[in-house]
């Protein structure tokens, strides 16, 4: 009976430290900042609606 309570105290001692690393390297991460950011394409409202007008079926 010991040993098996051994086990379980054991196992759940395991789970507490892996689901709090787990949450430590989850949420723990600084927000990103939009305002500064890059933006990896800009694109302009009327030369996406000049690129849809001149070829609809590559748009659909």
């Amino acid at each position: 009976m010991k040993i098996g309570l051994k086990i379980i105290i054991g196992i759940l001692f395991i789970g507490i430290v892996a689901g709090s690393l787990g949450y430590f390297f989850v949420y723990n991460k600084p927000h990103r900042n939009f305002e500064n950011a890059n933006p990896d394409f800009s694109l302009l409202t009327f030369e996406l609606f000049d690129a849809y007008v001149s070829d609809r079926k590559l748009a659909e």
